[in-house]
């Protein structure tokens, strides 16, 4: 995400209205609105990254299984 994105020049106006709307300083508002986005963008970056972690978890347990399934049987050693 940058922030010259057409996208994220509506968003900051939208937030910045809103913010503007409840202080009436527009200098705060809009520091108010790049704060908003900087906590959305993180809480969005830590639950993409959260859901890396269980998808790379899987593939390694997938992983561990087919070595599982594949390995030699070990007979214990009897009479």
């Amino acid at each position: 995400m940058t922030l010259f994105s057409d996208a994220m020049q509506a968003r900051l106006a939208q937030l910045g209205n809103q913010f503007l709307a409840h202080s009436g300083d527009p200098v705060a508002a809009q520091q108010q609105a790049l704060t908003a986005l900087d906590h959305l963008v993180r809480r969005e970056a830590y639950v993409m990254a959260y859901n890396d972690s269980f998808f790379i978890l899987g593939c390694v347990l997938l992983g561990a299984i087919a070595v599982m399934w594949l390995a030699d049987r070990v007979v214990a050693g009897g009479k």
